[in-house]
Order: structure tokens, then sequence, then C-alpha cells
């Protein structure tokens, strides 16, 4: 067998390392062995990893190996180490969304997505860090505390799939899996420097997610799936696994790809990342600036915003308070913001007090939404006419990662900043677009900066072609080396 250090392991996207161990370059056991240990050692410093199934996963690898031995080679994962956000049901394993009430709670049968992971050969090693019930824009709980971006600790790695961007940035796995309502794929690639795929409306199943939008169609159809990755077709090896169906083909040379000048603000040095794309791009191929991007405003986070205020929070109410129907929320949000001392998250408790009162707000009650579903019915179908033949390129977020706790108290913010932050961000959410996230430049501080390319659901495979020509070109994927030496 060929001799690989460890570190050739650690910068290995699945794609690759699936290939090696099942051509007998490497083994199974080898490279889950080495991912546990490098996991051991980060997971000190940047708590992004929450729960482990190490000694199962050693289990698994060895019967890989087995199996190998014996010609059985099955599966585009076959004996390939992954981790999973603690948000996907795995037998024998909490899913504790970050609820201290959840702690103990074992579940008996996987998630959808997990079931389709494992037969195509997947080692779960373990689960990853998230904000509480994927309501918040960071990956911190009262239960596992808080992740760190592996490139500045003293930032956030963003969420609600922070765990899993933070681990696949340091290495911790060749690829993990999570979920995106509000942002929680993109922001996290973004901060985190990985590469991201979010799949577009009801593409990827969502039994066995905790929290699940299947109570109202609207907030489901927000849900997108998929991985963060070393690469851009781990993204979409991924997305062929855990997909209802594999991409329609498509004629690259038919799309026109449209840049526009950024509507709201972004830093300087995303800006350059988005000007030096442009210029690339326009050397080869149709590239459009001087375009109107249809809905793409603040009113569309406000669109947002009434999705997620859907009948105050109701669905999620049991799951979140321990099925407490009288469960004291505005009391509690006092004395967490007073006193620190509840079993939840400040941010958490403000999004489930401001559903509460955006339903009176907005009026989104579930018995009087029919306005706000034609509403949304008829966006969708001006973009997705706009987006037939096309691939949009925006920002992923206006800033590269923020220090610990800025990000929400932005977007929190009582001066209604996140109309102004989040236009970027609600697009894909809100008309149930895919999207797909690629690191493009880093700022001054050697912070990631990322760019998402969005189009209609159809078009997936145009992005991932014009995905890997940018991650080709621009920065891609670096590991955080520097968490070794530690």
């Amino acid at each position: 067998m060929t001799q690989v250090t460890k570190s050739d392991i650690l910068d290995l996207d699945a794609s690759t390392l699936a290939k090696k161990i099942k051509h007998g370059e490497m083994s199974s056991t080898e490279a889950t062995t080495i991912y546990i240990e490098h996991l051991k050692h980060v997971n000190v410093r940047i708590n992004c990893l929450v729960e482990e199934r190490f000694e199962k996963a050693l289990q698994e690898a060895k019967e890989y190996d087995k199996l190998r031995e014996q010609g059985i080679i099955q599966g585009k994962l076959f004996g390939v180490p992954i981790t999973v956000k603690d948000m996907f049901n795995v037998i024998g394993m909490k899913t504790t969304s970050g609820l201290v009430h959840r702690a103990k709670e074992i579940e008996n049968e996987d998630a959808e997505v997990i079931k389709r992971l494992k037969r195509e050969g997947a080692v779960i090693i373990g689960k990853t860090n998230t904000g509480v019930l994927g309501l918040h824009f960071e990956s911190s709980n009262k239960l596992h505390g808080t992740t760190n971006n592996p490139w500045d600790e003293s930032r956030t790695a963003g969420g609600s799939s922070g765990g899993c961007g933070a681990l696949v940035a340091s290495g911790g796995a060749s690829v993990s899996v999570g979920s995106d309502i509000f942002g929680s794929l993109r922001n996290p690639a973004h901060f985190n420097g990985v590469i991201t795929f979010k799949g577009g409306a009801r593409q990827v199943p969502n039994e066995g997610h905790i929290p699940s939008p299947a109570a109202y169609p609207l907030q489901e159809a927000m849900l997108g799936i998929g991985a963060l990755s070393k690469s851009v077709a781990d993204a979409e090896l991924i997305n062929s696994i855990i997909a209802f169906k594999e991409p329609e083909k498509v004629d690259y040379n038919e799309f026109r790809l449209l840049i526009p000048k950024p509507k709201y603000k972004i830093t300087s040095d995303t800006r350059n990342g988005l000007d030096a794309v442009r210029a690339f791009l326009s050397e080869s191929y149709p590239v459009e600036t001087n375009v109107d991007v249809p809905h793409l405003h603040s009113m569309l986070t406000i669109d947002h915003l009434q999705i997620l205020s859907i009948d105050g929070g109701k669905d999620v109410w049991p799951i979140a308070f321990n099925d407490d129907d009288r469960f004291p929320l505005f009391r509690t949000l006092f004395r967490e913001l007073t006193r620190k001392n509840t079993d939840y998250d400040y941010f958490f408790l403000k999004t489930m007090a401001l559903g509460k009162v955006g339903t009176i707000l907005f009026g989104t009650s579930s018995k009087n939404i029919a306005g706000l579903e034609r509403k949304i019915a008829k966006k969708i179908e001006d973009v997705n006419q706009f987006l037939n033949k096309s691939i949009l390129i925006l920002p992923s977020y206006p800033t590269p990662a923020k220090k610990h706790r800025a990000l929400d108290g932005e977007v929190f913010s009582n001066s209604l900043k996140v109309l102004r932050k989040m236009p970027y961000t609600s697009y894909p959410n809100v008309l149930g677009l895919p999207a797909l996230s690629i690191p493009i430049t880093e700022d001054s501080n050697g912070l990631p900066i990322s760019l998402q390319l969005i189009s209609r659901i159809g078009n997936e495979q145009a992005l991932f072609h014009y995905g890997k020509i940018l991650e080709k070109e621009f920065r891609g994927y670096k590991r955080a080396k520097h968490l070794e030496h530690s």
C-alpha cells in the first residue's frame, strides 16, 4: 500500500479519498484513525464536534477494508469518514439541536439523508455544533458551548452549521453535511473558507431533521440541505447522493453570467473579490453587469421574517420547550438577558419572541397567509423566468467573520440592520433556489471571503460547472493548518 502522510489525508476531499480507499492506496481504517486523532486535537481549540462515535466508526472502517479485500467495493463514499450536523437523527446518537433538555435522548432511526449517505458507504465519526434549533446566526448554545472560527478563534464560525464549517476548515473530516433555512450553510462556509451547496426547494428529503419545517409549505420550501466541503466536486457528489433525483443535463454555452454591482454595502475586500471574478469571467464567458435582479431588495428579508413567523413558531415550540405549552418565554428572555442563568441562548429566545410578535405584526397566522403565499409564488415565478439560462453571482455576506456574538447582535439589532445585511443571504431561501458558495479571496486579516452562485432548480449542473472554474482560479478551499502545531 502506498505510504500517505497525515497531512495528505487531511487535505483530501471525499471524492479523492473514496477513490484511494477503493483502489487500495490507503485503508478506511487508516483514514478514519487519522481524522479521529486530528479531531481530538483541534476540537479542544475550536469546539466543532459535540458528539463522537469513534469506536463504532473504526469498527465500520475495518468492515469496509475487509469488503475491499474480498473485492466487494460499492458506494460513492466507500469507507469515507464524514460528520453531520447535530440536527440529523443518527441511530444510537443524540439529536440535541443545542437544547439542554435533549441531552440524553438517543435516536433509534436514521434521518433519510443519513440513510442515503450510509448506503453509499459513509462512515459517520461524529456530530457538529449548531445554533439552538438552527434559529440564530452563530453556533452557540448552553449545552455544547460556542464554536470558534479556525482562522481566528476570537471570531464566529457562523451558524447554524458553524460546527460543520469550522470542522471542515480545520481538516476534521473529508466532508460534513448541514442544512440552511436562513444562510445556515452559506454563511458558515463563507466565514470558515469552505465550499457549500444548498439544494433548492424540496430537492432533498428532510425527514429526521430536527426541527422539521414540514408543517408549513412556505417554510419547508426555504430549507436546503447539502455539504460543507473541500471541493465543488464533493458538493456535487453529496447532492447526487441525498437529492431525490440527479440534476438535469444542461448546455453550459447557453448560460449568461449575471454579476450586478452590489446594491447593499459590502467590505472593500469583498468588492475586490467580486470585481476580480467579474474581470476573469468576462475574458471567456458572456457576463452582464447592468442587470436589474428581480426582488433583490430589503423587502425580501421581510418576506423571510414573515415566513419564519408563521403561527409564532408553534410548530417548534414542543421541541424547543420540552412540550411545555405555557413556557414563560418573555420572562425567560429577560432572565437570560440580565442574569444569563437559563438553559437557553439569548438570541434563540429572542428569535422565538420575535416570532410571536411577528405573527401579530405581519398577520401570519396559518389561517391568514393566503396573501403571503400568493406573493411568494409570484416572486418565484418572476425569478425562475429571469434565471432560466442564467447564473447570478452575489456576495455570500457583506463582511468576513465577525467577533463572537457580534453577528447575532448585528442581525437582531433594533435598528433593523438585518434589512441591509441579509438580502444576499435571504434570496435563495425565500425563492427556493439552489446556491453554491465558493471561497474567492481573503481580507487583510486572512479571513476568507466567498461569493455565491445562484440559479433556478434544474440548473444545478451549470452551478457546479462554473463553480469548478472559479474554485480553480481563485482561493478555493484551504485548510487551517496552524491548529496542528498548537
